[in-house]
């Protein structure tokens, strides 16, 4: 395993956020939205909204695109998934909120029940 391997840390990302999927894991390709539905220690399920589909593409323990430890065969079989413009925008505006501001404190959704 290699130091840069060892180093990659997953995005954060929320029940809900719309990330970009890769068939193959394959970032040449078109990507795909999906809806995270679950967030899993170092992988993600996803609901996959295909073009020309009908209904949702359900895939589950799906790896980031740049995380080193995922074996080529999980990439065929779950594809890979990268954080949407939209989530980079945000982290952006919260970074520069942070200089200004001070640091905040994360919202979290209110638990169900």
């Amino acid at each position: 395993m290699s130091s840069a391997t060892e180093k990659f840390v997953v995005p954060t990302v929320e029940l809900g956020e719309i990330v970009w999927w890769y068939p193959g894991g394959d970032e040449n390709q078109p990507p795909c939205p999906a809806v995270v539905t679950q967030i899993n220690h170092r992988s993600l399920n996803l609901s996959v909204l295909a073009p020309n589909m009908v209904g949702i593409r359900v895939e589950d323990g799906v790896r980031h695109c740049d995380d080193g430890n995922t074996k080529p065969q999980e990439y065929i079989d779950n594809g890979g998934w990268t954080i949407s413009a939209t989530r980079r925008s945000i982290d952006e505006i919260e970074k520069r909120l942070a200089k200004l501001e001070g640091p905040r404190e994360k919202f979290q959704p209110p638990k169900p029940g």
